[in-house]
């Protein structure tokens, strides 16, 4: 623990607690010696930006430095003068982290703008890319950032959050999409970004109905050469309207150039304005068992669930669904479902789904239940094969939000050989008068029990707040933790997450919500999945 500083008492957002005088504390830190470790980020797209019915999207931008020593911050800003004309104000900032510090910017464009001198237009309309180089780290992977893009709506804000790539994220080949929807109620645009620092690159956009039996291209004119650092989004209107598809897959390959690329979709509600994110994921890789970290079914959240087959044969999915809320817990069993070539099925209610499949899960009403769902592909020709799973977890709105649409999360399921051996992060949460966060923490492996415990750290400081007791996670087990910052009266910070048990595997996730508390404005959450981490040796 340091103790830098004069302690004093904070009372912001609504948080009373004693703690160091952060100005005075993270200048000292900032004058420690520098590490010799360093990290390169993009974010694919921060914004400030009018949308479908008016709606004004403003990106918060998340910096945190989990090391022991100074961060040198410089960033990278690349205007997307092809996709908004009026946008401008491309150029370079530098900034620093005091060790263990997390800082979040509520508007990152006007950061830019305001604090940093960049020539950024004043108004909506203006958006880009943020390339972020960290250098002093005092070990690697200590550096992370997230932006969470949000609109006002109803009573409250709702939209999306995402994490900075790594440039190892990007791809030199193909990436591939699923889940695209376009309907009365949620449309489906798709964003593309050159990641690297020289050359142009082209791209191309081929869509697959959900069926699997019918393709269509994305017109190259709405697809010109992306310049470096360039970022360009294809709307629903160009994309499954255009095509006459209500649900589609997608594969993003490159036509000319050398420069990795990136992509990502976003599901938003023609009502709420509320998003979903969904990262892109490279072709040709799977055929392991995925684990789904939680599948909902209460009297106000619950779960839609999707499957993808990208193989040219057909396979059988088999999903097992272990119970971790209602009574009894445990492993309930496991179902199939069957998928053609190049075919994806939306299922939503999933656990009504699961039981008309047969699951013996408890009568729909009766409980609050939530649990992992494990996911197997097979070939019918024998084997495992790749796919794809994911879930989207919402909520109708209510109170003044009553027929305004819904309000939810997208996240998809990890590899179970993915889970954390030695620590797992979480980073970006804030416990404010307009948000919360929940941590949950899951046992992707279906064979063996876990026991974890986390640790607060505060953002503002640097220094541990809070350390849990040991958690027992059975098989497939998953648990949440409400408020995980309240109790450590922290308002901004990070949870890590390690292993007390002598084996097995882990992982994390985190939920910001909005409203300081449950029921409170829409509710919406924002999905922060948590990032193993494997110290150097």
């Amino acid at each position: 623990m340091r103790s830098t500083g004069t302690p004093v008492t904070d009372s912001r957002n609504g948080v009373t607690r004693n703690r160091l005088d952060a100005p005075a504390a993270l200048a000292a830190l900032r004058s420690a010696p520098q590490g010799s470790a360093s990290e390169e980020l993009l974010v694919p797209i921060v914004l400030d930006v009018t949308g479908v019915g008016g709606a004004r999207f403003v990106s918060e931008l998340t910096l945190t430095n989990r090391g022991t020593t100074p961060a040198r911050l410089e960033a990278t800003y690349t205007a997307a003068t092809g996709m908004f004309p009026q946008a401008g104000g491309s150029g370079v900032v530098v900034d620093s982290l005091a060790p263990g510090e997390q800082r979040v910017i509520p508007d990152a464009i006007s950061w830019l703008r305001a604090s940093k001198g960049l020539a950024i237009p004043a108004g909506s309309g203006q958006a880009g890319t943020l390339r972020l180089r960290f250098t002093g780290l005092s070990l690697p992977y200590l550096a992370s950032a997230r932006v969470r893009t949000t609109a006002a709506s109803c009573n409250g804000a709702a939209g999306l959050s995402y994490p900075a790539w790594t440039i190892g994220e990007t791809s030199a080949t193909s990436l591939q999409l699923f889940g695209l929807r376009s309907s009365v109620a949620e449309r489906t645009n798709l964003a593309v970004v050159n990641a690297g620092t020289t050359g142009n690159v082209t791209l191309k956009v081929v869509l697959r109905s959900g069926d699997g039996g019918t393709v269509y291209e994305v017109p190259a004119d709405r697809l010109p050469p992306l310049a470096p650092g360039e970022w360009r989004q294809v709307n629903d209107a160009e994309l499954l309207k255009a095509a006459g598809f209500a649900d589609a897959t997608a594969v993003v390959t490159r036509l000319e150039g050398t420069a990795p690329f990136g992509a990502y979709a976003v599901f938003n509600d023609n009502l709420s304005s509320d998003g979903s994110y969904v990262a892109a994921e490279p072709t040709g890789t799977g055929g392991e068992a995925l684990v789904l970290p939680v599948v909902v079914e209460t009297s106000a959240f619950e779960s839609e669930l999707v499957l993808y087959n990208p193989g040219l044969v057909p396979v059988v999915a088999s999903l097992t669904y272990a119970e971790s809320l209602a009574a009894p817990k445990g492993v309930v069993g496991t179902v199939p479902v069957s998928l053609g070539p190049g075919q994806q099925k939306i299922l939503p209610r999933t656990l009504e789904t699961l039981r008309t499949l047969g699951l013996p899960i408890g009568p729909r009403g009766a409980a609050s239940y939530a649990g992992t769902l494990s996911v197997l592909f097979n070939s019918v020709a024998g084997g495992t094969a790749p796919g794809l799973a994911g879930a989207k977890t919402a909520a109708a709105g209510t109170g003044p939000c009553e027929g305004k649409g819904s309000f939810g999360l997208f996240y998809r399921a990890l590899p179970a050989s993915s889970g954390a051996v030695v620590e797992a992060v979480v980073d970006g949460l804030q416990q404010t008068a307009t948000t919360r966060s929940n941590l949950a923490l899951f046992n992707p492996s279906s064979l063996h029990a876990v026991a974890v415990q986390y640790e607060v750290w505060d953002g503002a400081t640097g220094v541990r707040a809070f350390t849990s007791a040991s958690i027992e996670l059975p098989p497939l087990g998953w648990t949440q933790i409400d408020r995980v910052l309240l109790g450590a009266a922290v308002t901004e910070g990070y949870v890590r997450v390690r292993r007390t048990s002598l084996g097995g595997v882990f992982s994390a996730y985190g939920v910001l919500n909005d409203g300081s508390a449950p029921g409170g404005r829409t509710g919406d959450g924002s999905y922060v999945e948590g990032v193993p981490y494997f110290p150097p040796d």
